[in-house]
């Protein structure tokens, strides 16, 4: 229902007051003072339907995968199991690298701690 004095001629002094207020503060993105104005308000991009839009898709493709991967994964174990056993011990040499490095520091390093090549305690 319009009236003569515009769209909010009915609501009364507070809620005009209110309608402004939010029309400062949110710079016209709402888009309630375009209304009041008589304009059409711009909606913008929507955001969220396109942040949605990206999070299907990527569900979608992880989806793909994992169908494609069961789908591999007999004839992969396949050519695995026919692997003879110096090519598997060779393929898990580069993970004894950290368990290594960690000897090494709990096992050697307190050897070295009064050292002359270590700084064993600080000379201040």
């Amino acid at each position: 229902m319009q009236h003569a004095g515009g769209p909010f001629e009915a609501m009364g002094d507070l809620a005009r007051r209110l309608v402004v207020a939010l029309g400062e503060r949110s710079g016209d993105q709402l888009g309630i003072i375009a209304v009041t104005k008589g304009r059409s308000p711009s909606p913008g991009v929507p955001k969220a339907t396109l942040f949605d839009l990206a999070l299907g898709s990527l569900t979608v493709l992880v989806l793909a995968l994992t169908v494609r991967g069961a789908r591999r994964s007999r004839r992969w174990a396949r050519r695995r199991a026919e692997w003879p056993l110096w090519r598997c011990v060779l393929r898990l040499v580069p993970h004894l690298v950290v368990p290594g490095v960690a000897a090494w520091v709990v096992g050697v390093l307190p050897v070295l701690r009064h050292n002359s090549c270590c700084c064993g305690r600080p000379r201040w």
